[in-house]
């Protein structure tokens, strides 16, 4: 919940709950997406769960532990275990340093290893990422967009964290070089057995990547299911918008389209009931004032819909 200034002559300041009644978990060595349109709390909630932002309610969990309340030793050790993967990496890379000082700081904040070993390890990572040794000397202005990137991946990667929150990693990229990218987080994940939390407003980019997708609007979770589950049978109409939205290659594709009606709605005033009823073509007169609970009309397929509940 984030406290607004008070504007002139408001009573009192206002509140917007960016990420509410949200629950999701994910396991060691698989990819659970995050999609949802610009504005629905997908790198609020990705800043939670790195600790850059603090919830006012609920909690994070680690292996049972709280990131926010843990015991010290446990918080301390936190910086290495998860790290996260910025949408822009030219904001994200001091333009003063070189790419190889910008990897090598955890390592130097943490004493890891004597100054050579952290060089080599430094290289290593480099390498791994599809770059060369000598690039350690290097600054970003020096790189391509999808070099940056590879770059930010290896700063991310440099203390073998086990959870990796990546926020939009690829969307400032081109079409080619995406597709280069997410081919590497595949191979990192697998030599190193990441989690990852991989969020995108690309609906295609998460069904590549994604073991299971959680679909996000405003604010709230709408439908959760294993990544084929979601694409074949998708249960929630925001979600079977959101698919019919995304192109289909070919001079002859056809799909029939659903277009959502209107703009997403302010936080700021959210609706009653059901927060994508003023958007929903299947809207019913209790979807305007009850909010929908949790249903699974199939094994491991959550939805919140009234269309779906018993």
């Amino acid at each position: 919940m984030f406290k607004l200034r008070r504007q002139m002559f408001a009573a009192e300041a206002q509140t917007v709950r960016a990420v509410d009644n949200v629950s999701l978990s994910l396991e060691r060595g698989q990819t659970l997406g995050l999609v949802g349109e610009s504005g629905c709390g997908k790198s609020t909630l990705a800043r939670m769960v790195v600790r850059l932002l603090e919830p006012s309610s609920g909690d994070i969990l680690l292996d049972g532990q709280s990131v926010f309340h843990g015991e010290d030793a446990f918080l301390k050790a936190l910086p290495g275990r998860m790290q996260m993967v910025f949408q822009d990496p030219v904001s994200s890379l001091n333009p003063r340093r070189s790419v190889g000082k910008s990897i090598q700081e955890a390592l130097d904040i943490h004493n890891v290893g004597s100054s050579a070993e952290r060089r080599a390890t430094v290289e290593e990572m480099l390498s791994l990422v599809g770059l060369r040794a000598e690039h350690y000397a290097r600054y970003p202005h020096e790189f391509s967009g999808g070099q940056r990137q590879r770059v930010a991946v290896a700063r991310a990667l440099i203390m073998r964290p086990e959870l990796v929150v990546c926020d939009e990693p690829v969307s400032s990229l081109d079409v080619s070089v995406q597709a280069q990218v997410l081919n590497l987080l595949g191979e990192l994940q697998k030599r190193f057995n990441l989690a990852y939390l991989f969020i995108s407003h690309d609906l295609s980019v998460i069904g590549h990547i994604s073991d299971r997708i959680a679909v996000m609007y405003l604010g709230s979770i709408v439908e959760e299911a294993d990544a084929d589950a979601l694409f074949a049978n998708p249960l929630h109409p925001y979600t079977r918008a959101l698919l019919m939205a995304v192109p289909v290659p070919g001079p002859d594709a056809r799909r029939q389209r659903q277009t959502l009606h209107g703009d997403l709605p302010s936080p700021l005033a959210p609706p009653s009931g059901c927060p994508f009823h003023p958007r929903c073509l299947e809207v019913m007169d209790r979807c305007r004032t009850v909010v929908p609970g949790w249903d699974m009309p199939e094994a491991g397929h959550r939805v919140s819909c009234h269309l779906h509940a018993k």
